[in-house]
């Protein structure tokens, strides 16, 4: 396979995952809001929405290394640490958390709601969720800077990714998307919103061939 053809691929997959994932988290703030899943674990659209975005998140962690190796003289040392954190909090968020809410959540608040009801959860949770945070922060930041500098891509898209980095700070002060509140929550999820519109927007211009992409490999 032509390497054309294998960041065409990675554009696709990008721009499928992240509209999978812009609509799972938007569905999750409107309908699932709030730590006490008591109220909502039983909704038949909880398992399937977390499931896809399971989903959603995988084809994005098989986009980004493509989306780095595209253009790594572009990205630069700053890239490829940010596109490291910004695997690491998909793993965290996307697939870790996403799969335990779709496989455990419904089982407990049915089997033992003790366990789940009126709590925050386990005490790792908190710290779970910062360094998850930070992650995402400094993974913005860091992929948009080349971007600005005009080195790759779109400077729009890293302007996307600096608000999409404010608003994580924001939104983790209220309630970082889990406010019992869904207008709260869909605050809260601003962040996660605009990054996904950045990862599908870079996926457009990988799966076009954009100037600022495929590099030298193209000619191999």
């Amino acid at each position: 396979m032509s390497a054309r053809v294998t960041f065409r691929i990675a554009g696709i997959a990008l721009i499928a995952g992240a509209v999978l994932s812009f609509l799972t988290s938007l569905l999750t703030s409107l309908l699932f809001s709030g730590n006490d899943p008591t109220p909502y674990a039983g909704n038949p659209l909880f398992v399937p929405v977390n499931l896809l975005s399971v989903l959603g998140t995988a084809l994005l962690l098989f986009g980004l290394p493509l989306l780095y190796v595209s253009r790594p003289e572009g990205w630069g040392v700053l890239g490829l640490v940010g596109f490291a954190l910004l695997f690491a909090t998909g793993v965290m968020f996307g697939v870790f958390f996403s799969l335990f809410s779709a496989l455990f959540v419904p089982y407990l608040v049915q089997h033992a709601p003790s366990v789940v009801k009126g709590t925050d959860g386990p005490p790792g949770l908190f710290p779970f969720f910062i360094l998850g945070t930070i992650f995402e922060v400094i993974a913005a930041v860091l992929i948009a800077v080349p971007m600005i500098r005009g080195l790759v891509a779109n400077r729009s898209i890293g302007y996307v990714l600096i608000a999409a980095a404010v608003l994580a700070v924001v939104g983790f002060f209220v309630g970082g998307g889990n406010s019992p509140n869904p207008l709260l929550a869909l605050v809260g999820n601003l962040s996660s919103l605009l990054l996904f519109i950045a990862l599908g927007w870079l996926g457009y211009l990988l799966w076009m061939g954009h100037a600022g992409f495929w590099g030298r490999l193209v000619d191999r």
